[in-house]
């Protein structure tokens, strides 16, 4: 019992492998405002990290200096970085048990920490913060003292070569190409699934920051290069153009302030993609499913049975509707709706009635995988009744069976795709060997396992009847689940919508994917406060220049609406380029996997950050308006 619970235990979910896969927006963006920050701070110093480069001090001396203050400030945040990751931890547990709980479907969940993760934890923090403030300062060590005694924290703007140009134009390109090749390999059905859960996740991931660095790269060289070419001659254009040919002042950290929109915007679009809603094909046709406490022995799916089972009246009612019987092993429940794991899935027998019906069904389930059969592509169902002798689930002899796909990857580990063996062990000790020769995609049979009726009858001969029942309603008012219960009310039958059933299994995914986006409201939080940063930083180091254009007639409403201009000139160029890293990683998965194109409610959400951006903005205009005049011109 001990064993089968800590089996059982490991869940179906790997949490922590998602989480941290998608985590890695935000630690990047996180990366990325350490980057703009620090360099802000040096900035502020360069007079002082000249003189002691004039009085002697080496340059190596300097950068361990710089590294020494990184490294301590980096050991007090990663404190509180722990701290704040316990509150975090217990955050989103308690929105999994209370407002995602559709995810896992229980409340009896408690937090678990260990002091090795908060140690590994902790380390890691404070050494990734120190090397990228040591990657970050590399340029700091090369600019000469005379210029750091001035006041620039900018190496001396130099002509980059046409041979330099183009390697990094072949790294742009070579970085694009793999991202969109990785997305595609993780889309296809055969591929994607051979690579498991954590490895699909993993290369969506890699393909959405590859593609993101490239157009990121591709932005630099533009404000380095295409950006300031033959500005003398476009000086009579209006005052928004001044605005935004600024972001070209200081191409890093232009870069910077754009990428760091632009992992938020990307994560929560990316991942509003892959939300699922109940289709047709999801139901496969029918409008109610049902399970009954004891065995039915008639095939209601034969029309001649309906006279000695349902009164004429009755049975004159259900001419019109299909109602199809399955034979039922009890086991676990394999769905995602289940959050353990699950040792002996339920098994479910197709009668030849079953198969038989989706030859004439116009709606039919949705298949996740190619059949390789063309002539059953019409009718998949026939890959179970593809054989006329029975199997007896040995090694030499599988059972075929068909499985969702969610069922296959997450609950039964089962990433080879088609023609993959595997067995299962049930309560009498026989094991059955099973051969998977079908994937459904989301659909209202997830977590069974479903053979062919006479294969049923081989592996577990004591169980005779019919308890999985499914049927159409086509006058949408219950009528059929009504004759059903009353009929087979002493069989304990109890018939449910198919709508419902399907909206709680999606639930669990689109639970997750709402979870997953809340990490893109986290990058957000870090975007605004780096945009606000930076732009603040850039008030204070053209205090002069404002307090200039001031002096010469421009008024303080129109310096504000400039800087405002500047504000929402990398805010929108920040949500185009996540906008477009997200759409080129979808894209595969919208053609070749269940993913669906943005719907309007990512807009408004893309909208809203918009406005958020903005906001912050406003804080830049405030520091604008209330500038002093004559002590900015003086240079204090």
């Amino acid at each position: 019992v001990k064993r089968d619970g800590l089996k059982a235990a490991g869940g179906s979910t790997p949490f922590d492998g998602l989480f941290l896969g998608l985590s890695l927006f935000v630690i990047a963006s996180a990366l990325m405002l350490i980057i703009v920050l620090f360099r802000l701070g040096i900035q502020q110093r360069v007079a002082q990290l000249g003189l002691l480069l004039a009085l002697g001090l080496k340059r190596k001396q300097i950068s361990r200096l710089l590294i020494y203050e990184a490294v301590l400030i980096s050991t007090i945040g990663a404190a509180l970085g722990v701290l704040i990751g316990i509150g975090y931890g217990k955050l989103m547990l308690t929105g999994l048990t209370t407002l995602w709980v559709e995810a896992i479907v229980t409340s009896f969940l408690d937090f678990h920490i260990t002091a090795r993760s908060l140690v590994v934890g902790y380390l890691l923090g404070v050494c990734i913060s120190a090397l990228t403030i040591s990657w970050a300062i590399r340029k700091i060590s090369r600019i000469t003292a005379r210029r750091l005694l001035s006041g620039h924290a900018e190496e001396a703007t130099s002509t980059v070569s046409a041979s330099t140009q183009a390697k990094f134009s072949k790294l742009r390109a070579g970085l694009f190409i793999a991202g969109l090749g990785l997305a595609v390999m993780a889309a296809l059905p055969d591929f994607g699934t051979s690579l498991g859960s954590e490895g699909q996740a993993g290369a969506f991931v890699g393909a959405g920051f590859l593609v993101l660095t490239s157009i990121l790269l591709k932005i630099r060289a533009y404000l380095r290069g295409g950006w300031n070419s033959q500005s003398i001659q476009k000086i009579n254009l209006p005052l928004s153009w001044l605005a935004s040919r600024n972001a070209g002042r200081n191409p890093g950290r232009s870069t910077l302030t754009i990428g760091l929109m632009a992992m938020a915007s990307f994560l929560i679009i990316a991942m509003g993609a892959f939300k699922l809603t109940p289709s047709e094909q999801g139901r496969g046709g029918f409008s109610f499913w049902g399970l009954s406490s004891m065995p039915v022995y008639e095939d209601l799916a034969e029309k001649e049975l309906h006279a000695s089972v349902f009164e004429k009246e009755i049975a004159d009612q259900l001419e019109t509707e299909s109602i199809l019987c399955l034979r039922y092993k009890p086991g676990d429940d394999a769905s995602c709706s289940n959050v353990y794991q699950a040792a002996r899935p339920r098994v479910l027998g197709v009668p030849q009635s079953f198969v038989e019906h989706y030859d004439q069904s116009e709606v039919k389930f949705s298949w996740g995988a190619n059949i390789a059969d063309d002539s059953q592509a019409e009718n998949p169902w026939q890959l179970l009744a593809s054989s006329a002798t029975t199997h007896t689930g040995t090694e030499d002899d599988p059972v075929p069976v068909v499985i969702d796909k969610n069922t296959a990857m997450y609950s039964l580990k089962l990433y080879g795709g088609m023609e993959q063996i595997f067995d299962i062990t049930y309560e009498d000790g026989h094991t059955v060997h099973f051969k998977v020769v079908g994937l459904l995609t989301n659909s209202i049979l997830q977590g069974s396992l479903l053979v062919r009726e006479q294969d049923f009858k081989v592996l577990f001969p004591h169980i005779s009847g019919y308890r999985y029942f499914l049927s159409t309603d086509q006058a949408a008012n219950e009528n059929t689940r009504v004759i059903l219960e009353n009929r087979f009310r002493d069989q304990g039958l109890d018939m449910q919508s198919t709508q419902a059933l399907l909206e709680e299994l999606l639930a669990v995914q689109n639970t997750y994917i709402s979870a997953f986006q809340s990490l893109g409201a986290l990058g957000l939080l870090l975007g605004t406060f780096g945009l606000a940063t930076v732009q603040l930083r850039s008030i204070l180091e053209r205090r002069g220049e404002l307090a200039l254009m001031k002096a010469t007639g421009f008024s303080p409403v129109r310096l504000a609406k400039m800087v405002l201009c500047e504000n929402i000139v990398l805010l929108c160029a920040g949500l185009t380029t996540g906008v477009t890293a997200a759409l080129f990683a979808v894209l595969p998965h919208i053609l070749f996997a269940e993913a669906s194109a943005p719907g309007i409610d990512l807009f408004v959400m893309l909208l809203i950050i918009l406005v958020v951006g903005v906001i912050s903005g406003l804080f830049a205009v405030r520091a604008t308006l209330r500038a002093p005049l004559i002590p900015a011109l003086r240079g204090e």
